[in-house]
């Protein structure tokens, strides 16, 4: 089997799911980025696709916000197994989730239509109900989004020869993710090394673009969640089962 394959039918075998439904997640986010590209010269289309308030935003805020509940719920879940340390991490995960979806809609403010505060409107560069353009904030989330990028991209084929689970137990199923979500990370990362070292200067062509890798680092976090907490849901039923057997053959002998 060619590596590629057997990295990809290997990850999904590890958190039971469907070969065929792996594959489309890791061609996805290749696919549609390169999609996307051509589609500048349709810019009616590239507009509706990628311009604030439209597909790609909307579709970001619903995975940040779905992720954050769904971290929230992990969080709860470690901490009823005594695991502190991983329900601390899940919170973090939840509160971070939570804060990017706000940012991404700039908190409600073009839904709702409130003003933005004074002094906010002499720090903020867009003028927006939003942190992540204030001062030098945006390079710290530039610079928070390319390590994501390059350690999701990367952490599965890393933990290969790393093992971190020998050195805290379950480690891989709360910090690794598959390797069929590693592109979705990987577009991210290439996106703002291509920004950084190439092409520096904004413009509506690239910082549209933009939004779509936004919601592919959204995409590849949710995506991530949901499999820790199915993870756990299947864990939780089968130590239910596996006491209930033993409760059984007690009571029996």
């Amino acid at each position: 089997m060619h590596p590629l394959r057997h990295l990809i039918a290997k990850s999904a075998r590890e958190w039971h799911v469907p070969v065929r439904m792996a594959y489309v997640v890791f061609l996805a986010p290749l696919v549609i980025s390169l999609l996307l590209i051509p589609l500048r010269f349709e810019k009616t289309v590239y507009k509706f696709l990628l311009d604030e308030d439209h597909v790609f935003e909307w579709a970001t805020f619903a995975c940040f916000a779905l992720g954050g509940v769904i971290g929230l719920a992990i969080a709860w879940s470690q901490r009823r197994a005594g695991n502190r340390w991983a329900a601390a991490l899940y919170l973090l995960f939840a509160a971070m989730m939570v804060f990017s979806a706000g940012e991404e809609i700039s908190w409600g403010q073009r839904v709702v239509g409130f003003e933005t505060p004074t002094d906010l409107l002499d720090i903020n560069k867009q003028d927006e109900f939003t942190l992540h353009n204030v001062g030098e904030t945006l390079s710290l989330f530039k610079a928070a989004m390319m390590v994501i990028g390059l350690f999701g991209s990367v952490a599965f084929l890393a933990n290969q020869g790393v093992r971190i689970e020998q050195y805290w137990n379950g480690a891989d199923a709360l910090l690794v993710p598959p390797f069929f979500l590693a592109t979705s990370f990987f577009v991210v990362f290439v996106y703002r090394l291509f920004r950084l070292l190439v092409w520096r200067k904004s413009g509506f062509t690239i910082t549209a673009y933009g939004e779509s890798i936004e919601f592919w680092l959204a995409f590849g976090l949710l995506g991530f969640s949901v499999l820790v907490w199915r993870r756990q849901r299947v864990e939780q039923r089968e130590r239910v089962l596996v006491h209930a057997v033993q409760r059984t053959r007690a009571s029996n002998g």
